[in-house]
């Protein structure tokens, strides 16, 4: 990290853990420097939506949407406060919870979404 960045705090749960992030990372670059094993399906291309996280309190301290990120949260009627944490860059300290935490949560909500718009896993719901 350059020194020159500013640096905040993420409070994650369920993890029970609190992290650095600075100003130019995203809170999927933060969450895998600090060894959480954060679903990541697509790479980190704002592709898949298993990176998702619930912003529970410091929403004003994130970033606005890119337009893809925007296009993903419209077709999966996904609220305001679920973020996608490969795009998602912060300006101040926010509290979060990852809703997938493993490959069981990912089987999951695949099934459950079969019948909507898709796997949320595949690459391919923008197309």
């Amino acid at each position: 990290m350059n020194n020159n960045t500013n640096l905040f705090k993420i409070n994650l749960s369920p993890d029970d853990t609190e992290i650095n992030i600075s100003e130019d990372e995203t809170i999927l670059t933060a969450s895998l420097r600090n060894d959480i094993q954060h679903l990541h399906a697509c790479g980190g291309l704002e592709m898949c939506s298993t990176c998702r996280v619930e912003v529970l309190s410091g929403e004003d301290n994130l970033c606005p949407k890119s337009e893809s990120e925007q296009a993903l949260s419209d077709k999966l009627e996904l609220p305001s406060n679920i973020r996608l944490a490969c795009q998602t860059k912060v300006k101040g300290n926010v509290k979060l919870k990852r809703l997938l935490l493993d490959q069981k949560d990912l089987v999951l909500a695949n099934q459950m979404t079969k019948n909507s718009v898709g796997s949320i896993g595949s690459t391919n719901l923008l197309h």
